[in-house]
């Protein structure tokens, strides 16, 4: 945690601005804990400060990315599949030659064989 450059040269001190690093997995605070002097400049006593996040970007439950939502995720696109090839018989006059593909190839026939009848 760091503050930012304005905040650094107290020209603004109605509130302070500081710069965080968290977590992607982490639960954003609703407060922090600071030791800060007391009045007479002696002890460190712990002092609670309210956070209010600016600006939130986005998180990718898929990917774990920030900034991206999960509908744009290119780990979410639908992979591209080959159109399932199918058992297709042809008439040659008075003979049938049936058309071996892929799907019967997963059964033991091998691709692009024919069978006659």
């Amino acid at each position: 945690m760091y503050p930012d450059a304005i905040t650094r040269s107290c020209t603004r001190l109605e509130y302070a601005r500081v710069c965080v690093l968290l977590d992607y997995h982490a639960i954003l605070p609703k407060y922090v804990i600071i030791l800060a002097p007391n009045e007479d400049g002696g002890k460190r006593v712990p002092i609670k400060v309210d956070v209010e996040f600016e600006w939130v970007p986005s998180k990718c439950t898929n990917c774990m990315t920030l900034g991206q939502a999960l509908g744009n995720c290119p780990l979410n696109r639908p992979q591209a599949r080959n159109p399932a090839q199918i058992y297709v018989p042809k008439t040659l006059g008075d003979k049938v030659e049936a058309q071996v593909t892929n799907l019967a190839k997963s059964r033991g026939v091998g691709q692009g064989t024919s069978l006659w009848e």
